[in-house]
C-alpha cells in the first residue's frame, strides 16, 4: 500500500502550521515592539507614593484572584519615606512579580511582600551606579521550585520563558527591569533550585515621611476616578498577552479571552464590570461576529470593538446595523486601539466597575 500521498499531505499541513505559528509570533512581537516604542514616548507620571499603601492595595485584590492554596503575607516597615513614582507603573510591578511568584508555585506555597530602607552605601557593591542616597526596599520571595544560574541570568531578557507552550510571553519582567531603570531604580534577583526565588527592588526615597503638595496627575479619558474594564478577546496568546499590557500600562483593567465560547463565558460572569470589548472576529469554537449578536441581545450598550484582517464595506456595514461599535484593523497598531476606545467612551455613559 502506498502511503506517500497521505506522509506528504501531512508534512504538507506540519509545514503550513509551523507557518501559521511563525507568523503569530512575529505578529506578536512586532506589537511589544510597537508597546516598548510607544511608552518611550510616554512620560512616566511622577508624584509622590506611598509604597506600603501600595503594596496593601495589591495585596486585596491579588488575594481575591489567586487560588487558596497560595497566601500572601505582607511585612511593612514602619515610618518608610515616600517615592518618588508612577503609582501604576509600581502596580504592574508588583503584580507581574506575584504572578511569577505564583506560577513557580502550582501546588500552593506562600509569597512574601515586604518594604524597607536601605543607604545607597550599603548597596555600592552590588549596584555601580547607586547613588548616595536613601533608597526604599521592595521585595518580593516565593516558596517556590526556584531556578538555576543559567536561567536567573536571563529571565530579564524579552520573551525569555521558561513556562510552557502558550502561558507565559517572557515579557512580564522584562516590563519590570524597563520601569525600575526608568524610576531610577536596581533589582537584584535571588534564587537557587528547590528553594524558592527573591526578587529586591530599590527605589530612590523621596525627601520627607510625606509629601504634602503632591503634583496634581493628569487624568485621561480611560483613567477617571473608576477604572474601566475591557474583555480582551484574540485567539493568539502572544497577541493577547501583549494587548493586555498596553492597555493596564494605560489604566484600563482587562479580562482575557482566548476564544468564542471563553467569551461568553466571561461576558456572562463578569457583565456587570465589563464597559467594552475588544472582540476579533476570526476566533475559534464560536466566531466574533455571533459572539457580537449574543452579547447584544443581553447588554445594548455596552461598547464592542471588532477586529479583523480584512471586511469589506458591506459586510463592515452590516456589522455596524448588527451593533458594532467601532472597527480597527489587524495585526494591531497600538495608536488606533487606543484611539479607538477613546472614541467609543466618547459619548456619556455610565460606567460599570
Amino acid at each position: 500500500m502506498n502511503n506517500s500521498g497521505t506522509l506528504s499531505d501531512t508534512r504538507e499541513a506540519r509545514t503550513r502550521r509551523d507557518e501559521i505559528n511563525k507568523s503569530a509570533i512575529e505578529r506578536g512581537k512586532n506589537l511589544v515592539r510597537q508597546i516598548l516604542t510607544f511608552a518611550r514616548k510616554t512620560p512616566i507620571k511622577f508624584h509622590s507614593v506611598d509604597l506600603n499603601a501600595l503594596v496593601r492595595e495589591c495585596d486585596k485584590m491579588l488575594s481575591n484572584t489567586f487560588q487558596k492554596t497560595v497566601s500572601i503575607r505582607c511585612e511593612l516597615a514602619d515610618s518608610l519615606p515616600a517615592v518618588n513614582a508612577d503609582d501604576t507603573q509600581l502596580t504592574q510591578i508588583v503584580f507581574n512579580l506575584c504572578v511569577n511568584a505564583r506560577d513557580a508555585m502550582p501546588n500552593g506555597g506562600q509569597i512574601t511582600i515586604s518594604t524597607g530602607l536601605a543607604e545607597g552605601s550599603s548597596l555600592s557593591e552590588r549596584f555601580q551606579e547607586v547613588q548616595p542616597v536613601r533608597y526604599l526596599r521592595l521585595s518580593v520571595s516565593d516558596t517556590g521550585s526556584g531556578m538555576s544560574e543559567e536561567v536567573r541570568k536571563r529571565i530579564f531578557e524579552p520573551f525569555y520563558t521558561t513556562k510552557g507552550r502558550g502561558k507565559g510571553t517572557g515579557l512580564g519582567l522584562a516590563v519590570v527591569y524597563g520601569i525600575i531603570g526608568a524610576h531610577g531604580g536596581f533589582i537584584d534577583v535571588k534564587s537557587r533550585p528547590g528553594s524558592g526565588t527573591t526578587f529586591e527592588i530599590f527605589l530612590p526615597a523621596s525627601d520627607g515621611i510625606t509629601r504634602s503638595a503632591a503634583p496634581v496627575r493628569e487624568v485621561s479619558p480611560q483613567r477617571g476616578a473608576v477604572r474601566r474594564t475591557i474583555l480582551i478577546v484574540e485567539d493568539e496568546e502572544l497577541i493577547l498577552s501583549a494587548v493586555m499590557i498596553l492597555l493596564r500600562e494605560k489604566g484600563y483593567d482587562c479580562i482575557p479571552a482566548k476564544d468564542g465560547a471563553v467569551a461568553l463565558e466571561q461576558w456572562e460572569k463578569y457583565r456587570e464590570r465589563i464597559s467594552a470589548i475588544l472582540l476579533d472576529v476570526d476566533l475559534p469554537k464560536i466566531n466574533g461576529w455571533d459572539v457580537l449578536l449574543r452579547i447584544r441581545n443581553t447588554d445594548p450598550d455596552v461598547r464592542i470593538i471588532l477586529c479583523s484582517g480584512f471586511l469589506d464595506p458591506e459586510l463592515k456595514s452590516a456589522m455596524a446595523d448588527g451593533g458594532a461599535n467601532d472597527f480597527i484593523g489587524k495585526p494591531y497598531e497600538i495608536q488606533e486601539v487606543l484611539t479607538s476606545l477613546d472614541r467609543v467612551f466618547a459619548e456619556e455613559d455610565p460606567v460599570k466597575h
